[in-house]
């Protein structure tokens, strides 16, 4: 007898030892949910379905991480390659490494969004509304990927009025724009023309990339 009652704890021990990092939408067994026993199992299997959910965003981070990193550290690798091509002119080194301290910068300040994007995906993050001219916003988010674009002949071009003012967090409208503009250079075809849009329609403001 108290084989057979043991008998549902020793299968829930097996397939939880077969249960890895790689495994983890795998469920113990419950053959009856309304015993001590089955609770027991239902609570493992809470656990493992909010393990299998931290694992599944620290792989989605570690992918952002990988995408917004990308962009100023080909832009300081560029700057280098080209620096390293020209002639000793003083001028032109100091040139060169202002250009790369400013690639420095927007790493750091990548860094700081993606830092940001992790305490927002947490709900620790609270917003910090203020205005901003569009225009010149997106003129700048622009520069950020345009080392990308130039590495497949790509043009990018922008279309708004420059009076356009709206009030937004601009870490996270900045971390969203530079993820579309960098999905539609990686997915268009060289020489494509990418083209941002600003215009309001029905009292919203919309902001379009398209290829």
């Amino acid at each position: 007898m108290a084989g057979r009652m043991l008998q549902p704890v020793a299968a829930m021990a097996e397939r939880a030892e077969q249960i890895t990092s790689e495994s983890l939408s795998q469920r113990l067994p419950n053959p009856n949910p309304q015993d001590e026993i089955g609770r027991l199992a239902d609570v493992f299997n809470d656990t493992l379905e909010r393990l299998e959910s931290s694992f599944d965003f620290l792989t989605q981070f570690t992918a952002d991480a990988s995408h917004e990193l990308r962009t100023p550290l080909t832009a300081l690798r560029a700057v280098g390659e080209v620096a390293l091509r020209e002639e000793g002119d003083v001028s032109a080194l100091r040139g060169t490494v202002g250009s790369m301290l400013e690639e420095a910068q927007r790493l750091n300040d990548q860094i700081d969004s993606l830092l940001m994007l992790a305490r927002g995906d947490t709900h620790q993050q609270p917003l910090q509304v203020e205005p901003v001219n569009l225009a010149g916003f997106i003129e700048q988010v622009k520069e950020w990927v345009e080392v990308l674009a130039a590495e497949k002949q790509q043009r990018i071009e922008i279309e708004t009025d420059r009076s356009l003012v709206v009030n937004t967090d601009p870490r996270l409208l900045r971390h969203a724009l530079s993820n579309l503009l960098h999905n539609a250079i990686f997915y268009s075809d060289e020489g494509t023309c990418i083209r941002i849009t600003a215009f309001i329609r029905d009292a919203e403001t919309i902001i379009e990339v398209a290829d």
